[in-house]
């Protein structure tokens, strides 16, 4: 398995590995990363999913292609000052677009 350490979601997979036992080879890089499976040095690459994709959709003549599945999901947010007057209204904002699936239909057509 090689793992980017940078990757944001790094933690819950090298916890998943270790405990399976897996040999974990770390990269300096998502490239790094891609070409240690391609030349057969690792097995797969567990790295951030959208960045997986958009990695591929700038590389489609790569053999290689993403699981159809996700180890753990991941929430952001933003910071902003807790008197900002746009705190509110951007939560309710994403939540909304979240609960209708427009930020995964958003993401989708970015990444396919």
């Amino acid at each position: 398995m090689s793992a980017d350490q940078r990757s944001l979601s790094f933690k819950i997979p090298l916890e998943l590995a270790e405990r399976r036992k897996l040999r974990i080879v770390a990269t300096e890089s998502l490239d790094k990363g891609v070409e240690a499976v391609l030349n057969n040095r690792t097995d797969t690459l567990i790295f951030d999913r959208p960045a997986l994709r958009y990695h591929l959709k700038l590389n489609p003549d790569l053999a290689a292609h993403v699981a159809p599945f996700t180890l753990a999901e991941e929430t952001y947010g933003f910071v902003l000052r807790w008197d900002d007057p746009l705190r509110t209204p951007l939560d309710v904002s994403i939540l909304k677009l979240q609960r209708q699936g427009q930020v995964e239909a958003m993401v989708n057509a970015l990444l396919d």
